[in-house]
């Protein structure tokens, strides 16, 4: 009742306006009532500049911000959409003119908060973020695990605790605990958080799922942690609210003649553990275990069936408890009834979690039909327009990521809500939290930054995941809000990846922003360089890839430098090499055990320095031979990490051609023969004869692939045999393809090679086609639409001013001497002067009247 005044008023308000036909924004209303809307505790507000919505997003939020008015008014919340299209000059419609892509929350008359746009997606997001600010006090968002630690000892011996885990603010299960927290935050604490972390509560937590825990405080000790009862059902407000309900009645009853069964009309599992007057003690100890760590899913019923009645029966349905010959258990669900015999308390336990995985998975698959289904009404309410943000073709052709970006945002919410976002007080901290830190310097009008963030945001919690830590070693700057700590930091492009070891940037990354590389990178700069191996045991772990732990799950390569003793003089200079190649390889220094097992292992005779690759098949290892120095050493390690017949893609295209005049193409498919050759070919490759010509593997798998439409590009008499070898020379644009097709072998692939980088091969008849690179559409042509708007301008002008007539013809009787002589001169100048006279004619009248009078002095 306390909302009833301010919601009757509000509705009286929008009846009397929501019916404008000239506006397509639902739940308008005039400006003239947004004094009467902020009185009252709870509104948001949107502020519409435009006489309807302007593209399909928008379309979408319109709809759902509408449907979450009529649900919002149970909560005493008010929405509407302020009409600022019919009353632009209103001083609020100005104010919120930069603003136009966020909703306003106002509490009590005054602004709370801006609500992005991009943050309202749905109905869901649009009530789960209102609510969070309308029990902003009451449901706090916790980050880290300390701030879990002080709220159980702030409500230890007072109440228990609901806390929530969340993917984000705004998804289904978000809305469905924010509703919950509103209807039971007098009796219960409710707190909730989005990092990828449980903080330790739950060792049986899946991470990154949306999970509910009970926080058994009221009954705890200040300073102890709370034991936590997980929510094992699909989180939904309706199974919510019965996990609640079921917490305040008692859920392990032992049948008798008078008894309360409270959780019977609940819904829930009921288990009836049934046995003999012996049985009845382990049973009693049985399901009280069970139901403490069952609390509020399972409810359990102890049958003695020696004590049973038909009084009993007549009241409760023991029939199939009743058959049981020995001890046994009945758990029944609404569509389920099973029976186990004999049972432990283990084989309990597992059946009832299997039982509720089980519903728990029906549940999501319901959920995810009707999410379908909205989807599908959301596009059905959509008009149809293809206009979007960027309507033409001409304003997205030269940025294939932007528009990418902008389909992918149109149909989902990015999820980036675990990745720490920095302002100038938290980044010292942040960077100083752990021995390597990354940060990630963005801009949110850069397609390419946001395109990155979800990337971002799993490289970060894989990272933890490999280091064991328990929060995300990667941060976020968001340099429009914090210019000064990007200023700080030296950020002068975007996006920009910079790694931090101890507080101190060690350099920026430049690789390409994928997750393999990035999380590569990082793996490297928490490792030591390089990693002493002094026994048997670490070599083997270092040469499988299990020490450091889990680095064959990062990298694909090691270097191994096998020494009698870290004095000798190549060990040191190894030593040195390691240092300098920090962050970009994995080498290892192996004296002692470790060199007498690594020498046996690789049938080398002295020391040496082997390459490890665990992705190549036909070249597990290189062995160094060339002289111990410096550029020596780097020249091998860059060179031998690579795979020997590596693929050619758009992320390997730039490293593999390097100063390359020519490449080898191996275009295969997946069949035997392709197989065949390609292990000929990566025996012709692992010779040194061909050391500059990378040779290279392309799939050709299928007619719509790409290797194929770049194999028929080249014209070849040999278009359609795959598998097929191309050589192609990047100086002369010749191309020359495999004679020999399909008889593969070293020698014929060689002789073919040698021939052709010293020109006796003829089957180099093709060359690349000469094609021009033009625009997909032609683009905007700007001077034309001057001039248009130029001469619009002119024929809407009344009157012609006499001061322009005069300054034209000041300016037409001026000639210069060149003029005079030569009268096709004088003709294009005349013509110029008159483009120039008509810019003119736009300038301001103060202005003309001070150049007229400058003319006549």
């Amino acid at each position: 009742m306390r909302f009833f005044i301010a919601n009757v008023a509000f509705l009286l308000i929008h009846c009397s306006h929501s019916n404008d036909e000239s506006n397509n924004w639902k739940n308008i209303v005039r400006t003239d009532d947004f004094p009467d809307l902020i009185s009252q505790p709870y509104v948001a507000l949107f502020f519409a500049h435009s006489a309807g919505p302007q593209d399909s997003f928008a379309r979408r939020f319109n709809s759902h911000f509408a449907d979450a008015e009529d649900h919002l008014e149970d909560f005493g919340v008010g929405v509407a959409v302020i009409d600022c299209f019919t009353s632009p000059e209103d001083n609020e419609c100005v104010k919120k003119k930069e603003d136009s892509d966020k909703v306003h929350f106002f509490r009590h008359g005054r602004l709370l908060t801006d609500l992005p746009l991009d943050s309202m997606f749905n109905f869901d997001a649009i009530v789960a973020n209102i609510l969070h600010l309308v029990l902003l006090q009451e449901v706090p968002l916790l980050q880290t695990r300390a701030e879990l630690e002080e709220m159980m000892r702030r409500t230890s011996g007072k109440r228990d605790v609901i806390f929530a885990r969340m993917r984000a603010v705004g998804i289904f299960e978000d809305r469905a605990f924010i509703e919950t927290a509103f209807a039971f935050n007098q009796k219960y604490q409710f707190i909730m958080t989005t990092v990828n972390d449980n903080f330790g509560i739950d060792s049986n937590w899946e991470p990154g799922s949306n999970s509910i825990w009970l926080l058994q405080c009221k009954n705890t000790i200040p300073g102890k942690q709370c034991p936590a009862i997980p929510f094992m059902n699909a989180i939904s407000l309706e199974k919510l609210i019965v996990f609640i309900k079921g917490l305040e009645v008692t859920n392990a009853v032992e049948l008798t003649e008078g008894s309360h069964v409270g959780f019977l009309h609940l819904t829930i599992p009921v288990v009836y553990l049934s046995g003999s007057k012996r049985d009845i003690q382990g049973l009693r100890s049985t399901m009280h275990t069970l139901a403490a760590e069952f609390m509020g899913n399972v409810g359990f019923i102890l049958v003695n069936r020696d004590t049973v009645t038909e009084n009993m029966q007549a009241t409760w349905d023991l029939s199939t408890s009743l058959k049981c010959t020995s001890v046994c258990a009945v758990l029944e669900t609404e569509n389920s009834l099973e029976t186990i015999d004999e049972f432990t308390i283990e084989d309990l336990r597992l059946g009832l979690k299997k039982i509720l995985e089980k519903q728990k998975s029906e549940d999501l698959e319901h959920k995810e039909d009707d999410e379908d289904i909205d989807e599908d009404e959301d596009e059905d309410e959509d008009d149809g327009s293809s206009e979007e943000l960027y309507s033409t073709s001409q304003e997205t052709q030269d940025d294939p990521v932007e528009v990418a970006l902008f389909k992918l945002q149109a149909d989902r919410q990015l999820n980036i809500s675990e990745t720490v976002q920095l302002t100038d007080k938290t980044f010292p901290e942040f960077i100083s939290s752990t021995s390597v830190t990354m940060v990630l310097f963005t801009v949110k009008w850069n397609p390419i930054c946001t395109a990155f963030l979800e990337a971002y945001q799993k490289i970060g919690l894989k990272a933890s995941e490999l280091n064991d830590i328990n929060f995300n070693p990667m941060a976020r700057v968001e340099c429009s809000n914090w210019p000064d700590v990007c200023g700080l930091n030296n950020v002068t492009m975007y996006p920009t990846l910079k790694i931090f070891k101890a507080s101190v940037q060690t350099k920026d990354y430049l690789g390409r922003l994928d997750e393999a590389n990035v999380l590569k990178s990082y793996f490297l700069q928490t490792s030591s360089s390089p990693v002493y191996l002094t026994t048997r045991e670490q070599f083997l772990s270092f040469y499988d890839g299990s020490y450091p732990t889990r680095a064959r799950e990062v990298i694909s390569s090691v270097i191994i430098g096998i020494f009698s003793d870290s004095m000798n003089a190549d060990a040191i200079i190894f030593e040195e090499v390691s240092k300098h190649l920090a962050g970009s390889f994995l080498l290892g220094i192996c004296i002692q055990e470790c060199s007498n097992e690594a020498l046996k292992t690789f049938g080398v005779k002295h020391s040496t320095i082997i390459t490890v690759k665990w992705e190549d098949p036909y070249q597990p290892f290189v062995t160094f031979d060339g002289a111990f120095n410096k550029p020596t050493i780097l020249s091998f390690l860059n060179k031998s990490s690579q795979q020997i017949l590596p693929e050619l893609n758009p992320a390997s295209l730039p490293s593999l051609l390097g100063n390359s005049e020519s490449i080898v193409m191996f275009f295969h498919q997946q069949d035997h023969p392709s197989k065949y050759a390609e292990i000929e070919l990566a025996k012709v490759a692992a010779r040194k004869q061909f050391d500059t010509t990378p040779i290279t593997w392309v799939d050709a798998s299928d007619k719509g692939h790409l290797g194929r439409k770049i194999l028929s590009s080249y014209s070849l008499p040999v278009e359609g045999n795959i598998p097929q070898v191309v050589f192609l020379n990047r100086k002369t644009n010749a191309v020359c393809w495999y004679p020999h097709t399909p008889q593969f072998s070293e020698s014929l692939l060689t002789d073919w090679l040698d021939a052709t980088l010293t020109g006796r091969e003829r089957s180099c008849a093709a060359a690349l086609r000469h094609r021009e690179w033009t625009e997909m559409v032609q683009g905007y042509d700007f001077l034309a639409y001057i001039k248009e708007d130029q001469e619009a301008g002119a024929e809407k002008k009344p009157k012609v001013n006499p001061l322009k007539c005069r300054l034209k013809q000041t300016k037409s009787h001026k000639k210069t001497r060149d003029e005079q002589s030569d009268d096709n001169d004088r003709g294009e100048d005349r013509e110029k002067k008159e483009e120039e006279e008509e810019d003119n004619d736009f300038q301001s009248g103060d202005e003309e009247m001070d150049h007229h009078k400058h003319i006549e002095l």
